[in-house]
């Protein structure tokens, strides 16, 4: 993959995804269907996983790929946890009894994250071979 084609994913997929959080917002969503929240986690962490693949590869100097998939977890674990931290204090969850949503919503992002850190291990090696 081109890092122009990742650089045009990357935009696209903000814009989806904020347009599916304000409609999931608007209409309740998150309320009313009970998976709602998983794709857009999901798509969350990809599109985390490779704002964090671009900047990495921003100056030329690409980290091995085991720096760069920690960087790329790491990078989505402390953003994640930060998102659910901000919608406890706005009264979104209730702990502990949101404890099962919470960590699936974070392992829905380090998923989404890791296939980010995946589309860049296969960008570098077609890029080598």
């Amino acid at each position: 993959m081109k890092w122009s084609t990742a650089r045009g994913i990357f935009s696209w997929l903000v814009i989806f995804i904020a347009i599916a959080h304000i409609i999931g917002l608007f209409y309740h969503l998150y309320f009313y269907i009970w998976w709602y929240d998983i794709p857009v986690h999901l798509l969350g962490g990809l599109w985390l996983g490779l704002g964090v693949v671009l900047w990495l590869n921003r100056g030329g100097v690409v980290p091995t790929p085991g720096r760069r998939t920690i960087t790329i977890l790491t990078t989505a674990l402390i953003v994640g946890i930060g998102w659910e931290v901000f919608e406890w204090i706005i009264g979104q969850t209730a702990y502990p009894e949101d404890l099962i949503d919470t960590t699936s919503d974070l392992l829905n992002d380090l998923l989404g994250a890791s296939v980010a850190g995946l589309i860049s291990i296969q960008a570098k090696e077609s890029k080598t071979s």
